[in-house]
C-alpha cells in the first residue's frame, strides 16, 4: 500500500509540475509562436516556387551542356559518314587508308563523349549521317526528379532541335553533292570538306573546353581525342598535297 501511494504522489507531482511549466509561458510568448507557425506557414509556397525555380536552372545548364556536347559529337558522325563514303568510293588507297582511321578514330571519339553523356544523364542523339539518317537515341536521359528539370531539360532531352536538325540536312545534302563526283576531283572534294570540319571541331572541343573547365570529366573525354585528331591532321596534310600533285 505504501508503494501504492508514493508512486501515486509522484505521478501527481509530474502533472503539477508540467501545468506550472505551461502556466509559467506567458501570452506574449504563446502569441509569438503563434505568429512563427503562421510566418513558416506563409513561406511554405515561396519555398516550393524556390525549389521548382532552381529544378527549371539546373535543367537549362544540363541543356547547354548538352547542346554543346553535341555539337561535338555531330562532327564526329559527319567524319564517319565521310570516311565511308570515301572508302566505298575512292580510286586512291592512301584516301581508302585514310578513310578507314576517320570511321575508327571518330568512332572511338563519339563513344568518349557518348560514355559521359550516359553518366552525367544527358542524352546524345545518334543519327547515321553515312544515311538519310534521324535520330536513334543516344545516353538515355531518366525521368526528370523535380518539375523544373522536366520543364528545363525534357524538350531537347530527345531529339534534334530545329538548328542541329538544319545542321544534319546541309550537310547530307553536301554529301550526295560529293557523291557524284569521281576520280581526283572526288578526292580533293572530299578533302575539303574534311579539313573544314576538323577545323570547326577543333573549336567547338576548345570553347567547350573552356567553358566548362571546371568539369574534370569531361576535360578528360575531350582530351582523350586529342593525339587522333593530331594524327588525322598530319595524314590530312599529306594527302593534300598529294591529291594537289596528281590533280
Amino acid at each position: 500500500m505504501r508503494v501504492r501511494q508514493t508512486l501515486m504522489g509522484a505521478a501527481l507531482v509530474a502533472v503539477l509540475g508540467a501545468g506550472t511549466a505551461w502556466a509559467q509561458e506567458t501570452p506574449t510568448e504563446r502569441a509569438e509562436e503563434k505568429v512563427e507557425r503562421g510566418v513558416e506557414r506563409a513561406e511554405e509556397p515561396f519555398k516550393k516556387w524556390e525549389q521548382e525555380h532552381q529544378g527549371k536552372k539546373m535543367g537549362k545548364a544540363q541543356e547547354e551542356k548538352q547542346a554543346a556536347l553535341l555539337d561535338i559529337a555531330l562532327h564526329d558522325m559527319e567524319q564517319i559518314a565521310l570516311g565511308k563514303l570515301a572508302r566505298d568510293q575512292s580510286d586512291n588507297p592512301q584516301v581508302k587508308q585514310f578513310a578507314n582511321q576517320l570511321i575508327q578514330s571518330h568512332q572511338q571519339n563519339l563513344d568518349t563523349l557518348n560514355d559521359y553523356a550516359v553518366g552525367q544523364d544527358l542524352t546524345l542523339a545518334m543519327v547515321d549521317l553515312s544515311q538519310a539518317g534521324t535520330a536513334v537515341g543516344g545516353g538515355g536521359m531518366p525521368e526528370p526528379e523535380r518539375m523544373g528539370e522536366e520543364k528545363g531539360a525534357a524538350k531537347e532531352a530527345r531529339r534534334l532541335d530545329k538548328k542541329e536538325q538544319k545542321r544534319v540536312d546541309d550537310f547530307i545534302v553536301a554529301r550526295d553533292q560529293l557523291a557524284t563526283r569521281s576520280g581526283s576531283d572526288f578526292d580533293r572534294d572530299f578533302l575539303k570538306q574534311v579539313r573544314a570540319n576538323q577545323e570547326d571541331q577543333a573549336k567547338a572541343i576548345k570553347d567547350t573546353q573552356r567553358k566548362y573547365r571546371d568539369d574534370a570529366a569531361l576535360s578528360e573525354a575531350l582530351s582523350g581525342s586529342q593525339p587522333t585528331m593530331q594524327q588525322n591532321e598530319q595524314q590530312l596534310r599529306q594527302l593534300e598535297k598529294s591529291v594537289k600533285r596528281q590533280g
